[in-house]
This record gives structure tokens, sequence and C-alpha cells, in this order.
């Protein structure tokens, strides 16, 4: 009999280990992937309050010790140190409104509590209300590094790297006459 219920317990208990093993692995992949569509989500929000001038939304997306890059045709790097800055430095871009069509996200890195992310971006600026005209479509990539804070997941780095820059801005930097 206390053979019997040795080899039971042998018999069983690997296979008990075994599956709380499992268990734990699909814990994590359910957290990478809640992770991920978090990260995708807080990107779209991003991009609409942008779209929608939402200037305090836009903000939240972004960790209060943000850094942004922004790169023009890598002739010229514009390094902001907060949110703010980088609106403020926005703020006059000849009336235009405009809007965002984003790709899919591709994630480079994703910890528990860090991300890497590139989404590919095209950004139409319509001219003014009155003039619906399109006048600049600009493409590039966004370059995201992420930290989850208490608050969700947030943008701690951002870089802008640019295919092409509207003319006003080409012409600020010099990069055309």
């Amino acid at each position: 009999m206390k053979t019997k219920l040795l080899l039971i317990l042998l018999t069983v208990t690997p296979l008990f280990f075994s599956s709380c093993n499992t268990s734990s692995i699909e814990q994590e992949r359910l957290e990478k992937v809640e992770s991920m569509l978090e990260i995708q989500n807080t990107i779209t929000a991003y991009a609409m309050a942008w779209d929608y001038e939402k200037t305090e939304e836009f903000a939240n997306h972004f960790h209060k010790d943000a850094i942004i890059i922004d790169s023009w045709h890598n002739t010229e790097t514009e390094r902001f140190n907060g949110v703010q800055e980088f609106m403020d430095a926005r703020k006059s871009e000849n009336g235009n409104i405009g809007g965002h069509t984003l790709s899919l996200i591709h994630f480079e890195d994703l910890t528990e509590t860090t991300a890497k992310t590139k989404v590919v971006f095209n950004y139409f600026w319509y001219g003014d209300f009155v003039n619906s005209d399109a006048k600049v479509n600009i493409r590039g990539l966004y370059i995201d590094e992420w930290v989850k804070t208490e608050d969700g997941w947030r943008i701690m780095k951002r870089r802008i790297e640019h295919e092409n820059v509207p003319e006003h801005r080409a012409k600020q930097f010099g990069i055309i006459e």
C-alpha cells in the first residue's frame, strides 16, 4: 500500500508542478498581450488627440520627463525636454489643420516595465478651415521608448524621423531657399 501511494505521488507530483509552470507561462503571455494592446491604444489616442488639437490629452500619453527629438531630414535636429516645449515650438504651423494615418506598430522590445516601438506615419496638412486643399503630406517614423507607470504605459522618449519636410519648415531650417 505504501509503495502504491509513493508511486502515485511520484507520478502526480511532476504533473502538478508542470501545470503550475504552464499557468505561469500563460500569465506572462497574457500580460505581454495586454501591454501590447495598451501601447497600441495609447499610440492611437495620441494621434487622435493631436489631430483634434486636444493638447492636455495629447500630453497625457507622455511621461512627465519625456524627451522628444524631432529630426528634419537629418539636417537639423530639435530636442525638447518635455511635451510643453514641443507644443510651444509647434504653435505656429501657418494655420494648418491635419490628421494622422498610422501603420501597424512594430515592437522591437517589450519587458514588464519598458518597451521600444516603431510606427510609420503619414501626416496630412489640409490647410485652414476655409480652404480644404491638401497642402502637405509628411511621411516618417515615430521611434518610441516606453515606460510603464502607475497610470499605464507612457512615452519616455520619442524620436520623429521625417522622410520629407513641409516647405515652410524646410525654409526655416535652410534646407531650401
